[in-house]
């Protein structure tokens, strides 16, 4: 492809792979979610939909402002493109891996909140 380059051959078919990979994966969940039988909800409360905004808005903030200071003390300005693709490259991995474990650390409390409710009550 002129557009973008020489590539090649392995990495054209890993790319193609993956695609395939995925879309094998998507037939196969959009199957069995359409097999499963839904289940009624338990009764149980559930959090307002403003909770749960400022919950996933506070989550995302907290991992936006980790990654931006990881990156600012680990890489140096960007100057050049490559310390900008460095810097963006930590920035994104940082994010990702907060906000993977604020998710991690939020689901584990929640599970035992309810569990301890359920105890209780």
């Amino acid at each position: 492809m002129p557009v973008l380059g020489v590539f090649p051959l392995y990495q054209i078919l890993q790319h193609v792979s993956t695609i395939f990979g995925l879309a094998a994966l998507t037939v196969w969940f959009l199957q069995w979610l359409r097999a499963e039988i839904p289940i009624p909800a338990n009764g149980a409360e559930g959090l307002r939909a403003s909770q749960k905004i400022a919950i996933v808005s506070g989550m995302i903030f907290v991992a936006a402002a980790g990654a931006a200071i990881r990156a600012l003390t680990a890489t140096p300005s960007p100057a050049n493109a490559h310390s900008l693709a460095r810097f963006v490259i930590v920035l994104g991995v940082t994010a990702v891996t907060f906000l993977s474990l604020e998710i991690l650390a939020y689901s584990v409390w929640w599970t035992l909140a309810r569990a301890k409710a359920e105890t209780e009550g």
